[in-house]
């Protein structure tokens, strides 16, 4: 599955990685946070996963889902 990560910080990076490697999961690392001036980043993704501090108002899910993410993971 093609995932982004925004708002990945460095000390999570390591782990992530090494989780998946039990997965093969195509990760994709972003140090932006997710709005709905970002969103459209992740057109081509089935899932993203989003740190607290992100902003998913109704724009950017409505973009997210316009897009084909189908699966939203919160950290």
């Amino acid at each position: 599955m093609k995932i982004v990560i925004f708002s990945s910080h460095n000390f999570e990076r390591e782990s992530f990685i090494e989780a998946n490697k039990a997965y093969g999961h195509d990760l994709r690392f972003l140090d932006i946070s997710c709005n709905s001036e970002t969103a459209s980043l992740a057109l081509g993704y089935k899932c993203i996963s989003v740190f607290t501090t992100d902003k998913l108002d109704l724009e950017c899910l409505s973009i997210l889902a316009k897009g084909g993410i189908e699966l939203i993971a919160l950290r």
